[in-house]
């Protein structure tokens, strides 16, 4: 099945907002298990949405119907991804950086581990702004030690970006990557890998959430992925980017990077969408995985 895809770049990100209110509706869960640790999500939410989140239960129907497996895949992306930032914490961090930052609060959330790291986060200029903004008016945390820095990844050098803002390329660094990547062209998404591959210290990772290219050809067969496709097109941002996990392994391979990870939806279930009965919640949606690109100590 195919659908017709047009790109239309909006000022902000409208996926930045519809993953925010789904991980303030997790955080509602009653059931600790599958509760989605990102407390401070609905700090930015906003406009009719801080109304319908007073409905967790409805909104979570709607949710489901309207784009089935959207909620489970953003609660175990965000488990998934805390999980690993707190591991590289534990081995010792230096340096973080969220590209496509959105409404991310995990320096916020990390705040006392990540107290000696040098921070960064990037994103699309008005996306960014936005953010900074209900940052100041809602008084959410304090900001003042993070660098931001404003990129359009398509038309940016992110080696120009960063190298300018104090970037330390022999530190030991964990890059989140998080919804990102399908949005992008090829040569984007290359840029921001080859950066990498020669801009981190030993023992550094990446880490990344990816479309299979079959989806991205107009596959439609998996869980959720022609409502996620239509979505996104209604949104002004249509996927442009994927990989098969061959090509994923390819693609580290040929950037001397090691795959730490590489998982799809079953895997995403057992680990992270299980409830306090064993039981599993639901399915995510079923043509992203997450990727973990590390380098050897």
């Amino acid at each position: 099945m195919k659908v017709d895809l047009q790109r239309d770049r909006d000022e902000s990100i409208g996926s930045a907002d519809t993953f925010t209110v789904m991980r303030a509706l997790m955080a509602k869960e009653d059931d600790l298990k599958i509760r989605n640790p990102d407390y401070l999500a609905e700090k930015f939410v906003q406009g009719k949405w801080e109304r319908a989140l007073k409905m967790p239960n409805m909104l979570r129907y709607l949710c489901d119907k309207k784009y089935p497996g959207a909620y489970c895949y953003a609660l175990a992306r965000t488990k998934h991804i805390d999980n690993i930032l707190q591991s590289e914490l534990d081995s010792g961090l230096e340096q973080v950086l969220i590209l496509g930052a959105g409404n991310d609060s995990r320096f916020m959330r990390f705040s006392k581990q990540l107290g000696g790291c040098q921070l960064f986060e990037l994103d699309f200029p008005g996306t960014q702004a936005r953010k900074l903004e209900v940052i100041r008016d809602r008084e959410i945390g304090d900001v003042r030690h993070i660098r931001y820095i404003p990129i359009d990844f398509e038309n940016d050098s992110i080696s120009e970006k960063l190298l300018s803002h104090g970037y330390s390329s022999d530190k030991k660094t964990l890059v989140i990557w998080e919804g990102v990547t399908f949005y992008l062209n090829i040569e984007a998404v290359n840029e921001v890998l080859n950066f990498f591959s020669s801009q981190m210290g030993d023992g550094s990772s990446i880490v990344f959430d990816y479309a299979l290219s079959d989806f991205i050809d107009g596959n439609y067969e998996y869980f959720g992925s022609l409502e996620s496709a239509l979505w996104s097109e209604k949104a002004g941002e249509p996927y442009a980017f994927g990989m098969s996990p061959q090509q994923l392994n390819d693609l580290a391979c040929s950037l001397g990077f090691v795959i730490k990870d590489d998982i799809g939806p079953e895997e995403m279930k057992h680990q992270y969408l299980k409830g306090s009965d064993g039981a599993v919640i639901g399915d995510p949606i079923g043509c992203f995985r997450f990727a973990h690109f590390g380098k050897d100590e």
